[in-house]
């Protein structure tokens, strides 16, 4: 996350990703409509999207993933280098009867660090912790289909 101007704008995110756990594997791609509004240093933003699961063995599954909000707030530490920290907040709107989400809520503090590598290109590294927001909350059959950290 970088100290852009303040203000509103919206996008849409694309990701794919294989993924390997509790006994499940395959692929998984997200396409997402994202909005932000940055005040400043702070960065709120919100997406929910569109998911579509391939597992080894075959079965596709197509649905609607879990809703995503975040805050988070950067630092600019030198030119080129910027310290955030945030919390993302998973909500269960998603497709679990066919494990493309989860159907529980999801907190997932994180510390990021990015570098500036020209105007239009960054490189950024994130670490953070999910906790589900309820006891005795079970993953979807899919695999552990979670929003990576913005």
């Amino acid at each position: 996350m970088e100290q852009d101007a303040p203000g509103f704008s919206a996008g849409v995110r694309a990701r794919a990703t294989g993924f390997e756990t509790a006994g499940h594997s395959g692929w998984y791609a997200l396409v997402a409509p994202r909005v932000e509004w940055r005040p400043g240093r702070f960065v709120f933003a919100a997406e929910g999207g569109w998911v579509r699961l391939v597992t080894d063995d075959g079965a596709v599954r197509e649905g609607l993933g879990n809703a995503v909000v975040n805050a988070a707030y950067a630092r600019r530490v030198t030119p080129a280098w910027s310290l955030d920290a945030g919390l993302q907040l998973e909500l269960p709107v998603g497709d679990a009867a066919k494990g493309l989400a989860d159907d529980h809520v999801m907190l997932m503090p994180w510390l990021g660090v990015t570098r500036d590598l020209g105007p239009a290109w960054r490189t950024s590294l994130r670490a953070g912790y999910a906790q589900a927001a309820e006891t005795g909350a079970a993953h979807g059959a899919g695999g552990d289909v979670h929003h990576a950290l913005p």
